[in-house]
């Protein structure tokens, strides 16, 4: 894939990680895999509360901390988080540096080792996928050699570094040049 098709790629995926993390929050639930929620103290709700936010723990009281949420892309993919000084804020509840203060734990960053929840990973898995497929050029003299169910999956696994037949049909399909061209040759009905 062309460099600058990377750089959309990783644009994609960090916007799409913002939101989702953004909505998760908003829900009082965390977007990490086995972390759980806890609901604000009945002290704390009641100031919160006084102070125009919401009686559940959707870490919205100023909105300075999640304004602050933000993501960078590297050579290595997307780094996503605070890198200002909203940052000592979010630890407090990410606990990443290991400092012990009175914020209760709500985890909605990863930890080193965890991961995102399942339909999180999945939609970024499509994202590359997605791109991946449309970057691919496929070949007409390779398409139309092409004449069992076998050679096109054989054909778009290598060409798209997947597998899965499942995931290599969901991919031509949410590509409308991709059926095109498979169309062209006459091949949609192997998929």
């Amino acid at each position: 894939m062309p460099k600058s098709d990377q750089n959309d790629v990783k644009n994609q995926v960090g916007e799409f990680l913002v939101e989702q993390i953004l909505k998760s929050v908003s829900q009082a639930k965390s977007p990490v895999v086995g972390e759980s929620w806890p609901k604000l103290s009945k002290e704390y709700r009641k100031r919160k509360e006084a102070e125009g936010g919401s009686g559940v723990a959707d870490m919205e009281l100023t909105g300075e901390l999640l304004n602050a949420l933000d993501f960078k892309t590297n050579s290595d993919g997307v780094e996503i988080g605070f890198f200002g000084e909203q940052a000592w804020k979010a630890d407090g509840h990410l606990k990443f540096s290991g400092k012990e203060n009175n914020t209760p734990q709500r985890r909605f960053l990863p930890e080193e080792g965890q991961k995102f929840k399942a339909d999180i990973q999945s939609e970024i898995e499509k994202i590359i996928l997605d791109a991946t497929a449309s970057a691919s050029d496929l070949s007409a003299s390779d398409l139309k050699e092409i004449e069992t169910k076998s050679e096109l999956y054989n054909y778009l696994s290598d060409k798209f570094g997947i597998d899965s037949r499942s995931e290599i049909r969901m991919a031509v399909l949410r590509n409308p040049d991709l059926v095109d061209k498979l169309d062209n040759y006459d091949l949609l009905g192997l998929l």
